[in-house]
């Protein structure tokens, strides 16, 4: 996948909010299913902020489901307290790609680093779990979350 250049992601901020202005962006490791790059912006009387521009770009079609349904996602579990788990803010969606060509989404930065050889492995291990004790405590039969594939693990349905 082609990198976006400063026009693009210019336009892509402009969207997202008129009077602002791309000031730099970096590329961000990791994003498996998109490109991710780290976008600040300023908008006049207002302090610098930096977002996660997220780009689908293989697969048109199928990318256009998957980055719909990541938005939704972000919006429900954003929404949610589910402690020890932040949670970025879903800030614009382009399923189309009306603007680039390609679905995009914009979410807020969550601050966090990668922890090698962590200082206390216990304390974060308890944290880890603690955060997926409350992910797992969501209410999926509300039927807010139905837009999720269903997907049943194969010892689960082996009739054991």
């Amino acid at each position: 996948m082609r990198w976006p250049d400063n026009t693009e992601l210019g336009r892509v901020v402009r969207a997202f909010q008129p009077d602002a202005r791309l000031q730099g962006h970096q590329p961000l490791p990791g994003g498996v299913s998109a490109q991710m790059v780290a976008l600040e912006i300023g908008a006049p009387g207002a302090q610098r902020r930096t977002v996660v521009f997220r780009r689908h770009e293989r697969d048109l079609e199928r990318r256009q489901a998957v980055v719909s349904k990541e938005f939704r996602l972000l919006e429900l579990l954003h929404n949610m307290d589910i402690a020890g788990l932040p949670v970025a803010e879903p800030l614009l969606l382009d399923a189309t790609g009306e603007l680039l060509g390609v679905p995009y989404m914009l979410q807020a930065f969550v601050q966090g680093q990668t922890e090698f050889e962590p200082g206390n492995p216990a304390e974060l291990t308890q944290k880890a779990a603690a955060a997926l004790q409350s992910l797992h405590a969501i209410d999926v039969s509300a039927g807010k979350f139905d837009f999720l594939e269903q997907r049943q693990a194969a010892w689960m349905s082996a009739g054991g």
